[in-house]
């Protein structure tokens, strides 16, 4: 049946169909295929784009309508919405439908990344429940929206000479959340900081460094957990400054006469089960869980173990310092590359039984390390 027979029917029928689309990109696509339809819908835009958002974001649409609306054409903080204000206002418009869909593209790919790193080592794509999902994508739209507030974009010469970081605005913000809504930011915050600081290991003021990924928002730190090339400048790194959101927040616990969100199990506080949480070690037999590894996720590697100039110091294979080596070539610093070298000439006696698809722990990776170093560095 050709599109526009389908939408040429009852106005009511059709706005339930194009309020039932899941995504913005669905309900253009349709709207350009039908003429009907896109009648319809100039008819109730707001009505429409308001339940498409729903179906495209889900329930965190109120955090993310709060960011969205918090800036104007120009990019520039306007007045904050509450989220109240949000959930009684939903009807959007198509400019912050398109931006709506910006930023949950990047939300769901942090999502991918904390699923990975902290609920089923085994995806790549988020294995969150929607529970689970939910308190996640409200926190890292939450911590976006102060990262706007009170980020680089707020900060002043005489600021950036602070070493920690405390202001009222932010505390005011930040306190306005309930505790509950607190641990579950915090906890996130936890996770951005640990998925960058693999990528930054080697910097000089590395803490600093990633406090700073942390005040440019989650756009830089997907960029920088990617390990892709546009980090963020050295003018926005150096803007930065120790305790960027964690200081408000242990703040705010004092006042609150709250233990901070460290003190409870790391899992409990976003998700209600880890996949895999009992598996053992290939080689040692020992209940490691997420802290095993194989092909799948050797890229992590860098953020457990020493890198691979480390290795050889220790070894005594090089002389200076890795600071002082010239830039290494890819397969120093690239664990995936140097896991698969090595189980290609791995130690028939020792190492008779590794097959490539083994999980092993940290503990056993590294021995895998350091017994086949020499011999891999010689061939270098």
């Amino acid at each position: 049946m050709h599109a526009e027979d389908c939408f040429a029917c009852n106005l009511d029928v059709t706005d339930r169909l194009l309020a039932s689309l899941p995504s913005f990109s669905s309900l253009r696509s349709t709207l350009l295929a039908s003429k009907s339809a896109y009648n319809v819908f100039n008819a109730r835009p707001l009505h429409i784009l308001s339940e498409v958002a729903y179906n495209h974001i889900g329930p965190a649409l109120p955090q993310a309508l709060r960011l969205v609306r918090s800036y104007d054409a120009q990019k520039r903080p306007k007045v904050v919405p509450s989220e109240e204000e949000c959930v009684e206002n939903s009807r959007i418009t198509w400019e912050e439908a398109q931006l709506l869909a910006h930023v949950n593209k990047i939300i769901c790919g942090l999502e991918d990344l904390f699923s990975f790193r902290e609920k089923d080592r085994t995806s790549r794509t988020s294995q969150l429940t929607s529970q689970e999902s939910t308190r996640f994508q409200r926190a890292v739209y939450r911590i976006w929206l102060f990262s706007v507030l009170y980020g680089n974009a707020r900060l002043t010469g005489c600021e950036q000479e602070s070493h920690n970081f405390v202001q009222e605005p932010a505390l005011a913000f930040l306190s306005a959340f309930s505790t509950t809504e607190l641990r579950e930011i915090e906890r996130v915050a936890r996770f951005l900081k640990r998925a960058v600081a693999s990528a930054v290991e080697n910097t000089e003021n590395y803490e600093l460094t990633i406090d700073s990924i942390l005040t440019c928002g989650p756009p830089c730190i997907l960029t920088a957990a990617a390990r892709k090339a546009h980090m963020p400048d050295k003018a926005h790194l150096s803007s930065g400054r120790r305790g960027f959101l964690t200081d408000t927040l242990h703040q705010i616990w004092v006042e609150r006469g709250v233990r901070p969100t460290w003190h409870f199990a790391g899992a409990g506080v976003l998700l209600d089960s880890v996949n895999g949480a009992k598996d053992r070690c290939a080689r040692c037999n020992a209940v490691k869980g997420l802290s095993l590894f194989n092909p799948t996720n050797w890229d992590l590697l860098g953020a457990y173990v020493a890198p691979v100039e480390t290795k050889l110091q220790q070894l005594g294979l090089i002389e200076t310092e890795p600071s002082e080596l010239p830039p290494p070539p890819r397969a120093l610093v690239s664990y995936p590359e140097y896991m698969d070298a090595i189980y290609g000439m791995r130690d028939r006696d020792a190492y008779k039984s590794w097959q490539r698809d083994d999980w092993m722990c940290t503990r056993c990776v590294e021995e895998a390390v350091m017994v086949h170093l020499p011999a891999w560095w010689a061939q270098q």
